[in-house]
This record gives structure tokens, C-alpha cells and sequence, in this order.
């Protein structure tokens, strides 16, 4: 029956037909499913980016019940990275909080956001997925940084704000601290994992992170007794 006509039930009466474009009432609960399917096909980050008919398939729909939920293929990439963010917003938050003086405070965000790139729902995949859509795409390219690069860093920025404000960090971008604490781990997780440079030169992200921070302190801490020795940040 097409869209608009009326029908009759089982006992006769006229059927009130639903409007063109009406959702189910369990919309939003399909779309859920179906989003978390594509996103596991998408994190697969095989050689080529999958078409709206591959996605199709891993999903177990059709691509017009794809475009019904999502629209076209950028409209569902950019659904997959939303909802990744709004997963993650949790741990934003709390990880936009100092914990500790300001070297404790650091080492954990950083120790904390290492696991995050290679654990459970896999931030390093996403961010592979972002780099992979978003380049050159003036549509995705926005979404990749305020769904999945943006919020970590500006969770960095907040906590390092609150150092800052009780006196133990210096004069600095924080913008810039931001970027220079977090790229060193980006990169080894692209290197280490997406990359397969596990197979060529094995990384241990402990050091990195000891190295990050051991030289945000000597740059940019104000001496005081918050402060852990230099010499134990040094140490690997």
C-alpha cells in the first residue's frame, strides 16, 4: 500500500495512515543498534573505506534502510563519531578534573588516556576513522574534530586551566600544552597499532609518557612543594 493511502484492519474500520516520513515508534532504539554495528565495521579500518552497500551489509539492513535512518554516507559517518563522543563524555568529564598536584595530575590523564586509545571501545580506532574521513572533507573533517580530537584535548586544557588558577603551572598555551602533552600518544598508538608497528619496532607507551611529562614540568611547573623531584619524573 502506498504511502498516504487508507487501509481497513481485520474488522472493517479505516485505518488512519501514517504520514509520509514517519518514524517507528522504537526509531531511535533501531538506529542505536544499527549504529553500533557500523561502527564495529568501520573500526576494522580494512585497505579501502567501506561503501554505504558494504555498510549495508555488515549492519544486516538495506542501504534504503540505511539512508531512512542516516541519509547518505557522510550523514552516517558522522552519526558513527557523535555517538562515540557521546559515549565518552563520561570520562571527559571526569577527566577534565585535577586530580592531584599538578605532575600526579598529568601522568594520570595521560596514563589514563593511553589506555582509552588501545582499550575497550578504542579511541585510537576512532581517531584512525576521523584522520581517514575527515582529510580534505570539508563536511567531515569538522565533525572528526569536535566528535573525537577536540574533546580530549579541550578535557586537557580544563584541567591544566585548574592547575593554573592555584599557582603550580606557569605562563602557557594551554591550547598548545594541550597538544604537546597528548600528539606523543596519538602517534605511538597510530604507529604501534593501526599502522601494525608492533610488527617493525615495538613501542612501550610508559616512556613516552614519562618523557612528556618530565619535560611539561621542567618547562612550564612553578617550583614548589607540590611538586614531585625532577629526577623521579626523569626516571624510566
Amino acid at each position: 500500500m502506498a504511502v498516504g493511502e487508507r487501509s481497513n484492519d481485520n474488522k472493517g474500520r479505516k485505518l488512519v495512515p501514517r504520514p509520509k516520513g514517519a518514524r517507528d515508534a522504537d526509531y531511535a532504539v533501531k538506529r542505536s543498534a544499527l549504529l553500533r554495528k557500523l561502527s564495529a565495521r568501520l573500526i576494522q579500518l580494512d585497505d579501502t573505506r567501506p561503501s554505504l552497500r558494504q555498510l549495508a551489509i555488515a549492519a544486516g539492513v538495506t542501504v534504503p534502510t540505511l539512508r531512512h535512518y542516516f541519509g547518505d554516507r557522510e550523514d552516517l559517518v558522522e552519526a558513527v563519531l557523535e555517538e562515540f563522543f557521546v559515549h565518552g563524555e563520561r570520562y571527559l568529564g571526569r577527566g577534565s578534573e585535577p586530580d592531584g598536584a599538578l605532575d600526579h595530575s598529568v601522568r594520570a590523564f595521560l596514563s589514563r588516556f593511553a589506555e582509552v586509545l588501545v582499550q575497550g571501545p578504542k579511541l585510537g580506532d576512532m581517531i584512525a576513522i576521523a584522520f581517514l574521513e575527515g582529510f580534505y572533507s570539508r563536511r567531515l573533517g569538522p565533525a572528526a574534530l569536535n566528535y573525537v580530537i577536540e574533546p580530549p584535548l579541550q578535557a586537557m586544557e580544563k584541567r591544566l586551566a585548574a592547575h593554573q588558577s592555584r599557582g603550580e603551572l606557569g605562563d602557557v598555551d594551554l591550547r598548545s600544552a594541550a597538544l604537546m602533552l597528548l600528539s606523543p600518544l596519538v602517534v605511538s598508538c597510530m604507529h604501534q597499532r593501526q599502522m601494525f608497528g608492533d610488527q617493525v619496532r615495538p613501542l612501550n607507551f610508559a616512556p613516552v609518557i614519562d618523557t612528556a611529562v618530565s619535560s611539561f614540568m621542567k618547562a612550564y611547573a612553578v617550583p614548589g612543594p607540590s611538586s614531585e623531584p625532577l629526577h623521579r619524573l626523569a626516571a624510566v
